[in-house]
């Protein structure tokens, strides 16, 4: 197999954002010590302040008729960026025995050229002035090799080492380089995976049993975090982790108990390690940036996956119209939504939970309609009504966190037709 791939897109945003900001005013402005920059600013000389500021700001503190206010902080975003990215890839077989003999090897290469463009107007609360640019190109080689190896047409293993990459890119909100006007792009992000597995179908084909383990080493991978920007503008923040390793195991399976009646599921369970994690800011400027490994979390990524349907098919009349049922359960253990309480102090408070749900389906297919076919299906989603948190987004610069909640228990029916 030979091949090439082009793709571009171009895109743009336009993003109003007003951020409010509380401000203790006894504080700021009736504390003792903000109360002697009042005095000075009325003319008192610096001493007098001094001496007057512990007396006069108690009583102001008391009669403060507004002691809390809003601050409002209107900013902008607007930029826009292109992305163009090409590739030319190939494939092969080989079987060193010939076809009949069981073993095969397969490898495969991929070279890919990217370039990213992006184009800022505004980043806060005017216009800019002058337009802030990034431009930046990423290439990569990526292989894979596969030995597998058939003891018979139902039963084969394989083992695969395979290399894999995904380009950088810019965040639309990050300050320019300093004495500049360009936007600096985040790294690409590459992988190096082995995996180990076994593909079976059994009992005359009844049984399809596949158990695959992996082991995964990402460098720089790219991972979300929130950030408040310099103006004003709040952003999630695309970022280079460092070292990220997952190794887990993966099992599914489709057993057709007869003609009418089969099971099928799939378990799954990863474990994440940091191993390198550069983004811990130094309490001396001049130090440099700290590892924060120990500190990190996988998001977005549930340690342990599992699902499991029943399903049923009968034929209605003889002109080929099915009437098919499927029972649904999957259970997802809770995940964090960013991979560290530092910038995201609300990291633990917003953790999903454990999701534990249950799907449905009847459907009447190939209804004959002439010369095409209808279908009809009625369907619910989540039957137990499982409110459970899903996943969060934390605010942490400004000081709060939200959360989304599964869907509540949905019922529909949707109608299809082919011709």
């Amino acid at each position: 197999v030979v091949g090439g791939f082009y793709f571009w897109e171009k895109g743009s945003e336009d993003n109003p954002q007003t951020s409010g900001f509380v401000l203790d005013t006894n504080t700021a402005i009736f504390g003792d010590a903000a109360f002697v920059g009042v005095l000075q600013g009325l003319g008192f000389p610096a001493n007098l302040a001094a001496q007057f500021a512990p007396l006069l700001a108690p009583s102001f503190r008391a009669t403060n008729p507004a002691r809390y206010r809003l601050v409002v902080t209107p900013a902008k975003l607007v930029y826009s960026t292109t992305s163009e990215s090409k590739s030319i890839y190939g494939q092969f077989t080989f079987y060193p025995g010939g076809r009949d003999s069981g073993a095969s090897v397969t490898a495969g290469g991929r070279y890919t050229w990217d370039d990213k463009s992006i184009v800022r107007a505004q980043n806060g609360a005017a216009p800019l002035v002058t337009a802030e640019r990034g431009n930046a190109s990423f290439s990569k080689f990526t292989w894979n090799v596969m030995g597998r190896y058939e003891f018979n047409p139902d039963v084969s293993v394989y083992a695969r080492v395979a290399t894999g990459y995904r380009s950088g890119g810019f965040n639309a909100s990050d300050p320019v380089v300093a004495g500049s006007s360009v936007i600096p792009a985040f790294n690409e992000e590459t992988v190096m995976s082995y995996e180990l597995g076994l593909k079976t179908e059994l009992f005359n084909r009844r049984l399809r049993l596949n158990v695959a383990g992996y082991h995964n080493i990402y460098d720089d991978l790219a991972i979300i975090q929130p950030v408040l920007t310099g103006t004003g503008t709040f952003q999630s923040r695309i970022t280079n982790a460092g070292k990220v390793e997952y190794t887990g195991i993966e099992a599914d399976f489709l057993a057709a108990l007869n003609d009418n009646f089969s099971i099928d599921g799939s378990i799954g369970y990863v474990d994440v390690k940091y191993k390198e994690f550069i983004a811990g800011q130094p309490v001396n400027p001049a130090d440099p940036v700290q590892n924060i490994a120990d500190f990190a979390n996988p998001g977005y990524t549930s340690p342990f996956t599992a699902n499991l349907a029943f399903n049923a098919v009968f034929p209605v009349g003889g002109n080929g119209m099915e009437l098919r049922a499927r029972v649904g359960y999957t259970h997802e253990d809770g995940k964090y939504s960013f991979n560290n309480s530092i910038s995201s102090p609300f990291n633990e408070q917003i953790k999903g939970d454990d999701s534990d749900m249950v799907d449905a389906q009847l459907v009447l297919d190939k209804i004959p309609l002439g010369k095409g076919e209808g279908r009809l299906m009625v369907w619910g989603k989540n039957l137990t009504n499982d409110h459970n948190l899903v996943r969060g987004i934390a605010f942490g610069p400004l000081g709060y966190a939200g959360g989304i909640f599964n869907d509540p228990r949905t019922y529909g029916v949707t109608v299809g037709f082919k011709y």
